[in-house]
């Protein structure tokens, strides 16, 4: 295979050469200044951005140390609110506790006093029906007594007796 050789062709190398350099001056006389202020701006904008963002982190990093206090706080009084809430609990169960034992105390006393009561109230009444009986019992002894059958057998059985026993000594 026979070599290729290559070699440049000097006109068309002119050619770029000068369209380059044209081109260059063309750029330096109307693009270099614009291109140059959109690149300061660009700059400008990327490090305003980036002071931004670091205001902002900072704000955010001070937002966060505050929330964190805050929860911290809020944990705290938490703690502390339940410890409260357990020592009234306590309080008021032994409050409730002894107000219940003093209430069962008081209605053993009432009861107790309710049942002496009812207990003399009871041996009044047995008495009164002693009584009653033993009034009811005399005054039907009274009328057998009045009877004079009854009298007059009482009295015979009265004298036989006391004849017996003065036989029988």
């Amino acid at each position: 295979m026979p070599a290729i050789e290559i070699i440049p062709d000097f006109r068309q190398l002119i050619i770029q050469l000068i369209s380059l350099i044209f081109l260059f001056f063309m750029f330096k006389r109307y693009g270099w200044s614009p291109t140059k202020d959109f690149l300061k701006k660009r700059q400008e904008l990327v490090t305003s951005q980036f002071e931004e963002a670091q205001v902002t982190q900072e704000e955010a990093d001070e937002l966060k140390w505050k929330y964190e206090q805050h929860l911290m706080k809020a944990e705290e009084e938490c703690s502390r609110l339940l410890e409260t809430s357990k020592i009234e609990a306590k309080q008021a169960y032994d409050e409730l506790l002894s107000e219940a034992r003093k209430e069962v105390e008081r209605k053993q006393k009432k009861a107790s006093s309710a049942i002496d009561q009812e207990r003399r109230s009871a041996h009044a009444k047995i008495k009164d029906e002693i009584v009653d009986l033993t009034v009811n019992g005399a005054q039907q002894i009274i009328k057998k007594e009045i009877d004079k059958e009854v009298h007059q057998r009482l009295f015979d059985d009265f004298i036989a007796r006391v004849g017996e026993v003065n036989d029988a000594k």
